[in-house]
């Protein structure tokens, strides 16, 4: 995302279902998705930051010196979503989160 300028990262919600770890994040994507979304945002640019840094720090794909200065300028001026996909739909009304009928 960085070498391309992308800043939306595009997440299929079934994958976090094929990862044991990630489950009760996808349970709370699914139930509280105005809250879960930004935090993930920001995940993601601070991702993006420490990966600069590090390529930075390694003067790895042209981020030595003012050059990596620059970029790493850039990143934090962007604002970077993640935008989840695959998740079932449900009425609003039969949405309860405590997960009791």
């Amino acid at each position: 995302m960085r070498q391309t300028g992308e800043t939306n990262l595009n997440l299929d919600a079934v994958n976090l279902l094929a990862y044991p770890p990630a489950k009760k994040l996808h349970t709370q994507l699914f139930k509280y998705p105005q809250e879960v979304i930004p935090a993930m945002d920001q995940v993601l640019k601070d991702l993006m930051l420490d990966v600069a840094e590090q390529d930075q720090l390694a003067g790895i794909g042209g981020m030595v010196g003012r050059e990596g200065d620059e970029e790493i300028a850039e990143i934090l001026g962007r604002i970077y979503k993640v935008r989840p996909f695959g998740l079932l739909s449900i009425n609003m009304r039969n949405l309860n989160p405590s997960g009791n009928p």
